[in-house]
């Protein structure tokens, strides 16, 4: 596995996808999902300038954040059980995944505890599978409606996850992965154009995040592209 040359490589991919694009981004952050990655290899990736990691699960966060700390920027962007809000509000500077009103609650409330304001995505699900967390189009839309209840909350964009592949939508019945992106940059822009300060909308992944650039995502969740698992 050549990390320089795969980060170097992705990050060749953005600026081409980013340059095709005519949504207008001023550019993309790309965040290094870590899931199956090993102490040693996180360590190197870091020392060839990525500067955002992803995790999905508290437990191994916490295990790396212990060694690592906080010379990268932590990024939750898998499922947060409520009863971890306390550990994600302390290690993670982004949360991607607050899929409910009632998650964004128990944030804001140990955000108030840890005296913090703590930077969050919305995550919509809109590909309608029912194995994918996040709120429909409708509901995130009402949620920002009620933003003045999250005083130690800064929402700073929406966050999806596209379906594994268009072949799997035709066969399951949910919206192909260029729709699902498509509505989400409407709802994006839609609530900007509301006067909502939004900076990021995160969309894409290993296997779709020049679709997702073309159609206005600024930041993408990418492992299997940089690590090969």
């Amino acid at each position: 596995m050549n990390l320089k040359a795969n980060i170097a490589q992705i990050k060749q991919r953005i600026n081409q996808a980013l340059k095709a694009s005519d949504k207008g981004q001023d550019g993309v952050t790309l965040v290094a999902v870590t899931k199956f990655v090993d102490m040693d290899t996180i360590k190197a990736v870091i020392s060839e300038g990525v500067e955002n990691i992803g995790e999905n699960r508290i437990q191994d966060a916490k295990i790396k954040y212990s060694e690592i700390g906080n010379i990268v920027k932590w990024h939750m962007i898998g499922h947060l059980q409520q009863n971890k809000a306390r550990d994600a509000v302390r290690m993670f500077e982004l949360i991607h995944s607050v899929d409910s009103l009632y998650l964004a609650k128990v944030i804001n409330e140990e955000a108030y505890r840890q005296n913090k304001i703590q930077d969050v995505l919305i995550q919509v699900n809109t590909s309608g599978e029912k194995t994918k967390y996040g709120l429909s189009l409708a509901e995130a839309n009402a949620l920002f409606r009620r933003v003045d209840e999250f005083s130690y909350l800064n929402i700073k964009g929406l966050m999806t996850i596209g379906p594994l592949s268009d072949e799997s939508a035709q066969t399951t019945g949910v919206l192909p992965i260029r729709s699902c992106f498509q509505q989400l940059f409407q709802l994006y822009h839609n609530l900007k154009t509301d006067g909502f300060p939004l900076q990021y909308l995160s969309m894409g992944m290993s296997d779709d995040f020049e679709l997702a650039i073309s159609e206005g995502s600024n930041m993408v969740r990418i492992g299997q592209a940089i690590f090969g698992v």
